[in-house]
């Protein structure tokens, strides 16, 4: 190996090959001038209690086909790590920080680093998406398969115009917007090629109230965090694409959100945090990378549905007059829209509680949990 001078060395299993292992293979090479990649055996996984969707031989080729890559080995045991650095004479051991301190036993004999894992789409994400696809795949006629596909063409970042056809053609024969594995192939293709953006953002609110109805929350926040946090694709909202806060500064938009909160309690009304902003706020302490639209509800005085009803109209009526809000929604008639906020849009969700106390916020809280349950409110928006 005439002219190389400093040797790095990484070990894993690489399933489902995506542009977040491109980003590691590549944050490695930055570390010397050649790079080889120990990919884990299908034997070796089973010995680790890891089942891999592709097969080693299939993972060693894509791996050695990445133009960061110089060398690939099969990692077959646990202690082989020690005679591949002497062997291949490698002075850098490296590893995600999720392994700090494990290795540290080889600094006698190379630099071992522990990389800080970046954000990006991990190969348990995929195969989570791909185990609900396979599950919920007898519901419409299409195959766990087909959203693997549209996942692989979005992992590359492009699908070219037949593909895309192909795709749509398939979709259209077997239309079921019951069914959640065919929602989600919808919202993923066009998300990904950034068409019918009307439509794709009434499917990802349908897949929404489905996947609450059916306990599939944590299935559908899973789904929206791989297309708009890991896969990086925008979301339609207003008719077009459009950036997530993941990409912007959601210190920023928190704090002109706090402004529209005062003018917003100005009309004498409780005003809080809703659906996925008050998701983050819980969660992670600030708005969801993947969300790109802010949910408040205020608290009415009225004390049963239609009472509530009549002091809604009024009170979104007074705020549209007023210029705090654009319109009532198109799609439910209901959900208010008030001026964007750091060009996001923001929606007035209407909440009141009963003469027993039991609180109802539309459209997802029917009387189900309790006055005491939202009040005195802990989290603010500032």
């Amino acid at each position: 190996m005439a002219g190389v001078s400093r040797k790095i060395i990484t070990y894993g299993t690489f399933d489902l090959f995506h542009i977040g292992h491109v980003r590691l293979l590549e944050r490695l090479k930055t570390l010397g001038d050649h790079l080889t990649v120990c990919v884990s055996t299908d034997e070796f996984n089973a010995l680790k209690g890891k089942t891999a969707v592709m097969p080693y031989a299939q993972r060693a080729e894509v791996v050695a086909a990445c133009r960061f890559v110089d060398r690939v080995l099969p990692e077959e045991h646990w202690d082989q790590k020690r005679e591949d650095i002497l062997r291949e004479k490698i002075d850098v051991f490296a590893m995600g920080d999720d392994w700090v301190g494990k290795f540290d036993d080889l600094a006698d004999i190379c630099e071992v680093v522990y990389l800080p894992r970046t954000k990006d789409i991990s190969s348990t994400a995929l195969k989570a998406v791909i185990s609900a696809a396979q599950d919920s795949g007898e519901e419409s006629g299409l195959s766990a398969d087909t959203l693997a596909k549209i996942i692989e063409a979005a992992q590359r970042g492009t699908l070219d115009r037949k593909a895309y056809q192909r795709f749509f053609k398939l979709l259209s024969e077997k239309e079921d917007k019951s069914s959640t594995l065919w929602l989600r192939c919808w919202i993923l293709l066009h998300c990904l090629t950034k068409k019918k953006a009307i439509k794709t953002q009434a499917y990802i609110s349908k897949y929404n109230r489905i996947s609450r109805r059916r306990k599939l929350t944590a299935e559908y926040v899973a789904f929206m965090e791989m297309l708009f946090e890991e896969l990086g694709l925008l979301r339609p909202i207003n008719g077009k694409f459009s950036q997530s806060f993941g990409t912007g500064d959601r210190g920023v938009i928190l704090a002109q959100s706090g402004a529209v909160i005062e003018r917003l309690s100005a009309y004498g009304l409780v005003v809080f945090a809703n659906s996925g902003t008050l998701l983050g706020l819980v969660r992670e302490g600030t708005l969801l990378a993947h969300d790109n639209d802010i949910d408040f509800a205020v608290l009415l005085n009225a004390e049963s549905a239609d009472d509530a009803a009549q002091e809604w109209l009024a009170l979104t009526d007074r705020m549209i007059s007023d210029g705090l809000a654009a319109q009532r929604s198109t799609w439910s008639g209901v959900t208010l829209k008030l001026q964007q906020i750091g060009g996001f849009g923001a929606d007035l969700f209407p909440a009141w509680c009963d003469a027993k106390g039991r609180l109802y916020i539309y459209p997802h809280t029917p009387g189900t949990l309790s006055r005491d349950a939202l009040l005195p409110l802990r989290v603010r928006m500032h």
